[in-house]
């Protein structure tokens, strides 16, 4: 799911017409809101955030998905991503291995 999406969902989900997030981040009308749904409008760093306040979720979960409760999740993900495919099996295997023996 990308973030247009992502965004289109959330704000269905919370009962909120295109209009009523216009307003909650600035904008006069829906217009621009339809537009970032479709993912035919850019979003810069400001916009991502009131739109993540509108929606009371993080930034984060509009940009991937994930929920950003915790700081070292969060680094863990990112260095999880920048391994190669045969590295992330290692780690998966060795963090089931460490899980196990707790």
């Amino acid at each position: 799911m990308t973030i247009f999406e992502r965004i289109k969902k959330l704000r269905k989900e919370k009962g909120l017409t295109q209009t009523d997030l216009a307003k909650a981040i600035g904008y006069k009308d829906k217009s621009v809101i339809s537009h970032i749904e479709r993912g035919e409008q850019n979003l810069y760093q400001d916009k991502i955030q009131a739109i993540a306040d509108a929606l009371d979720v993080s930034p984060g979960y509009l940009i991937n998905g994930i929920e950003e409760k915790d700081e070292k999740l969060n680094k863990l993900i990112e260095l999880f991503n920048q391994l190669s495919d045969e590295n992330k099996n290692k780690l998966i295997e060795l963090a089931e291995l460490y899980n196990k023996s707790n």
